[in-house]
């Protein structure tokens, strides 16, 4: 896995050791959806929710794309360890704009209290955590005004998207749906 644009491009990650189910976002999957996210907002100075992050691809790719924030959220253990080095061998330590914690579901989005202009939520695919962490973003009000929401989905796992959002695109690619939501 790499970071595909921006200043850190070419870049590569630490991947998960084969024995840890969490599943990175594939760099064609990321690709097309930066490529749609790009369509939408400039990356300049946004604040970017990357919600169950694994190794923290979705976020790096936003931060090398001028980020100015990145809140990492990842709950197992094993993974954190993978998103933190990859976080702080990409970003030479930079705690003032990327900041990860090792936090657990369901309570993943009760301590924050700002939006975010770009969320990532790609939850382990067999938990179903896609409908309480939606509510939850709308709950707490974590999505600002124009804000996007990227849910990353399993075939199996479609869902009925909440009525307080609505899907301004969707991306099917192989086995993967890539669902684009903004406040209804």
């Amino acid at each position: 896995m790499r970071i595909i644009a921006g200043n850190l491009k070419g870049r590569r990650l630490y991947d998960l050791p084969r024995h840890v189910k969490t599943r990175p976002t594939l760099d064609r999957v990321r690709e097309t959806a930066f490529q749609l996210i790009s369509n939408r907002m400039d990356f300049k100075g946004i604040r970017v929710l990357d919600a169950f992050a694994g190794t923290g691809s979705l976020g790096l790719e936003a931060y090398s794309r001028g980020a100015g924030e990145v809140l990492f959220i990842e709950p197992d253990p094993t993974t954190f360890k993978i998103l933190s080095e990859n976080v702080n061998s990409l970003s030479n330590h930079d705690t003032e704009h990327l900041r990860v914690l090792n936090q657990h579901s369901p309570g993943i989005f009760d301590s924050f209290h700002q939006p975010f202009d770009l969320i990532f939520l790609d939850p382990p695919y067999e938990k179903n955590l896609y409908l309480p962490s939606l509510e939850k973003i709308i709950t707490h009000n974590l999505l600002a005004p124009e804000g996007l929401v990227v849910v990353e989905v399993d075939h199996r796992n479609l869902f009925d998207v909440p009525s307080s959002f609505q899907v301004i695109k969707e991306k099917k690619m192989g086995k993967v749906h890539v669902l684009f939501l903004e406040k209804a």
